[in-house]
């Protein structure tokens, strides 16, 4: 008889695999965790083409353990799929006939509750970092903000400023862009602050974005479809979000127009100084170059970045990966982002602009090669 687990899927076996000695030998909905020794035993002879594996572990180097004593065992017919992969393969496919209407029912609601939970905490995000900025410390002369459109490169640039022992506030939006209240331009004519924002091509920067972002697209319901979740992510002038997030909140925020001032595309970055606000405008392929550039402008001697928040050590790192490789763009998208774009000519050299164009350029005639 066949068996099925919570979700209501039919299936003749399932196992499960953890190189974590405490979980070994506990089990998920009835079903034992395996050692990876444990598991190779039991498939040794076995046609493994006939069998799945499901990493029920979320650590990223707990799961390359595992993969990597696969991959020693020589058992190239082998299934596995990470917790990540399991999770949205659940969620592309609750519609699925194998799909218990029950378990359908309880994983949408808890969709929905998480995405509601996502979308408070931006909001609550968006509150305290106004309130801290406009508060600030009574105890700073000056105040650090790394202000920027999201998946650019500040999350290193943030942690790596605090293993100095710096205070750095860290946030995408400031103000409602309804709110009209210029609190902060009026701030600064009073209290002195250093901000640094970062740009990045667009269509690198979109990807990472979508794939961070996948789980808390408020939108989406049941059945959903990753068609649905590309038109969402690369829509009409997808690509210039990012550009026009400074009018949004570097502009109306601080009366301070970007374009206004002369950006050193071949090195990489500006400073900006109007009154007591000092703006250092950094394009995020340059950043791992430019690490004497912010010691000098927040006086930190010797400063070096420290990644993090990388998408290859992320828990979707597979499929963000194989994404990259596979994505494709009509030619005349292309070009219009990269030869006929004001900001894009505003940020990036000509030579920068004709490598992004190719670079994606070959994914279509990857693409086409392997439809024909």
């Amino acid at each position: 008889m066949r068996k099925i687990c919570g979700m209501g899927i039919k299936c003749d076996e399932i196992l499960f695999c953890d190189s974590d000695r405490k979980l070994q030998n506990s089990n998920i909905e009835g079903h034992k965790i395996l050692s990876p020794e444990m598991l190779f035993s039991y498939l040794s002879g076995r046609d493994t083409s006939d069998y799945i594996i499901c990493l029920s572990i979320a650590d990223i180097h707990a799961q390359d353990e595992v993969l990597n004593y696969i991959k020693g065992m020589q058992m190239w017919n082998l299934t596995v799929y990470t917790l990540y992969a399991v999770k949205f393969g659940i969620y592309f496919n609750l519609n699925h006939e194998c799909i218990s209407d029950a378990y359908r029912t309880n994983k949408l609601l808890e969709y929905e509750k998480r995405r509601e939970e996502s979308k408070q905490a931006i909001e609550r995000m968006a509150v305290e970092s106004e309130r801290r900025f406009i508060d600030g410390n009574s105890r700073m002369d000056e105040l650090i903000l790394i202000y920027q459109p999201g998946k650019v490169g500040s999350t290193s640039l943030k942690k790596s400023l605090e293993s100095y022992g710096k205070s750095v506030l860290h946030c995408h939006t400031l103000i409602n862009k309804d709110n009209e209240d210029s609190r902060l331009e009026k701030l600064m004519s009073q209290k002195s602050g250093k901000i640094i924002s970062l740009v990045r091509e667009p269509i690198a920067r979109q990807i990472s974005n979508m794939w961070q972002n996948l789980e808390n697209i408020y939108r989406y319901r049941q059945g959903a479809d990753f068609s649905d979740v590309e038109s969402y992510y690369f829509g009409e002038d997808f690509e210039n979000y990012e550009f026009k997030w400074f009018d949004w909140e570097i502009k109306r925020n601080f009366g301070l127009n970007i374009y206004e001032y002369p950006f050193d595309r071949k090195k990489g970055y500006c400073s900006i100084k109007k009154g007591n606000l000092e703006l250092l405008l950094i394009k995020a392929e340059k950043l791992n170059d430019l690490e004497q550039v912010i010691g000098e402008f927040l006086h930190i001697d010797g400063f070096r970045l420290t990644n993090g928040n990388i998408g290859d050590e992320k828990p979707y790192r597979f499929a963000y990966r194989d994404y990259k490789n596979e994505f494709s763009i009509s030619e005349s998208k292309l070009y219009q982002i990269y030869f006929d774009n004001k900001y894009m000519k505003h940020f990036y050299t000509e030579q920068e602009r004709e490598e992004f164009y190719l670079k994606w350029l070959n994914r279509i005639a990857k693409e086409e090669e392997t439809s024909v």
